[in-house]
Order: structure tokens, then C-alpha cells, then sequence
């Protein structure tokens, strides 16, 4: 069974947004630009939901569509693009930026892709009419016949000269599939995200365990300070008992009484 349709992540857009594409729309969009020489940006991808610009409506929805910035591309860099991905069954339109679009871009729309949403199923249906996916007419290179149709076996083994049902191993009998090892390795990354997540959550939990305990013994230490007696001070004029033994002392009573007094003669 055929892999084409499985929907992977291929990076971020400039906004920093996961991107999502099928591994069939991938390989029709990295073989129309390496054929342009051409690397654009990505403004968002397939599979966006909600989180698609209001301008496209549904088109983004769900699989078959992506945009490219344009802004830092020249007009031939645009048409190469624009022929380079018709070639293959992958249609893209240039649009304008404001005040009829956010940012000036490329709407890429990859035939056969699935599943689309309605609206982008629509415009599959105005580019095989003659249309420009929004009501008005193509003004750009169309392939002549239009190029409907993309093999993506054939292609993917002809781009890495490989099929993903080859062993990773040839020499071994034993050897996993690449598409095994795809697999296997997906979900080693997984499980590894997932210990990654529990040793931060781990780590953050110590670092409050750790400030909670420096607080309360930093509170401790000040409840200790301020419950200590500060040092006995002797009042003006108290003089200390007598000891017994002093009284014995020929003279000693008023050389005594003259010291505790703090007199020096």
C-alpha cells in the first residue's frame, strides 16, 4: 500500500507554524523546485484549519494546497516556479499582496492530492477550465495538454533511486525495509520526546521544591532573629549584691560600692 497520502511535518512557515503536507504533495513541491532552482518560503501549509489565513477560505483546510512568499523572488524565479510545477501536475498561481491579499504570494494547488476540501476541489475543477482559482481567468503558462496526472512511485524512485519497500540492508536477509526503519525510528523519536518532556517537568518541579525550601528556611531564620533577647544592658545606679565574702574585708565595702558606681580614684 502507498504511502503518497500519509501527512508528515516539513519544517516551519515564517511564522513559525508547523507545516504540514502529504509525502505526495512534498515530492511534487521539492521535484517543481529543484527543477526552477527556486527555494521559497513557505507561508503556511495543508491541514491548517482554523489557523488558515481568512483569504483562502477552505482551501487550506485540509490536503492539496500550500502558499509561497514571493516578495523576495524575481518575476523569472516566479514564472519558473509557476512552469516548472505545472509540468507535473503541480498548479500554483501568483497572487498580489495588499489590498487584495495580506502578503504577496504563490497559491499552490497539487492535482490528485487527497483528501481536499471542497473549495480546493473547486479550483482543481477552474484550472482545468481555463480558470485562475478565484472566478477570473489564467493568464499563465498552461502545459499543452494540461499535465493532470502525477506518479508518485515512479517519481519517488526515480528522485532517490530507492523505493521505500527496498531492505536498508541489501546484503542482509534479515534487513528491516526502509519504510521499517522510517517507522521504527518515528517512533523511537517518540518515545524520546516523551522522556524529554518528563525530565523537564522533573527538573522544573525540583527547581520549586528547591525555592520553596530556601524561602521557608530564609523565613525560619528571620522568625529565630527576631524571637533572640538582645544583650542585658546595667541600668544607671543598679549596683550588683554584695558577695558575702566582701563584707570580711577591711575597707573593701566602700572601695566596692565606689567601683560598681564606675568611680576611678
Amino acid at each position: 500500500m502507498s504511502d503518497e497520502f500519509d501527512v508528515i511535518s516539513v519544517g516551519t512557515d515564517i511564522s513559525g507554524r508547523v507545516v504540514h503536507m502529504t509525502r505526495r504533495a512534498k515530492l511534487m513541491f521539492d521535484i517543481a523546485c529543484e527543477e526552477a532552482k527556486v527555494d521559497p518560503p513557505i507561508i503556511q501549509g495543508s491541514f491548517m484549519g482554523a489557523a488558515a489565513a481568512k483569504a483562502s477560505f477552505g482551501t487550506h483546510d485540509r490536503a492539496g494546497c500550500i502558499d509561497t512568499g514571493t516578495r523576495d523572488l524575481t518575476d523569472a524565479e516566479v514564472s519558473r516556479l509557476v512552469h516548472a510545477g505545472r509540468s507535473i501536475a503541480a498548479v500554483s498561481w501568483p497572487r498580489p499582496g495588499p489590498p487584495t491579499f495580506d502578503i504577496e504570494h504563490q497559491h499552490w494547488l497539487f492535482l490528485g492530492d487527497s483528501p481536499m476540501h471542497p473549495d480546493a476541489e473547486a479550483q482543481v475543477a477552474q484550472y482545468k477550465a481555463g480558470g485562475d482559482g478565484l472566478g477570473g481567468t489564467d493568464t499563465f503558462f498552461r502545459p499543452d495538454p494540461l499535465v493532470t496526472t502525477f506518479n508518485y512511485d515512479a517519481n519517488l524512485a526515480q528522485e532517490g533511486d530507492m523505493n521505500l519497500t527496498d531492505k536498508l540492508f541489501p546484503d542482509r536477509e534479515d534487513s528491516p525495509t526502509i519504510r521499517e526503519s522510517l517507522v521504527a525510528a518515528n517512533q523511537a523519536n517518540r518515545k524520546l520526546e516523551k522522556v524529554l518532556d518528563r525530565l523537564a517537568d522533573f527538573r522544573e518541579a525540583n527547581a520549586e521544591r528547591d525555592a520553596g525550601r530556601r524561602h521557608q528556611a530564609a523565613g525560619a531564620a528571620d522568625h529565630r532573629r527576631a524571637a533572640a533577647p538582645g544583650p542585658r544592658r546595667r541600668q544607671a545606679g543598679h549596683l550588683s549584691p554584695r558577695p558575702q565574702w566582701l563584707a570580711a574585708v577591711p575597707g573593701a565595702s566602700d572601695r566596692g560600692d565606689r567601683q560598681q558606681d564606675g568611680a576611678m580614684l
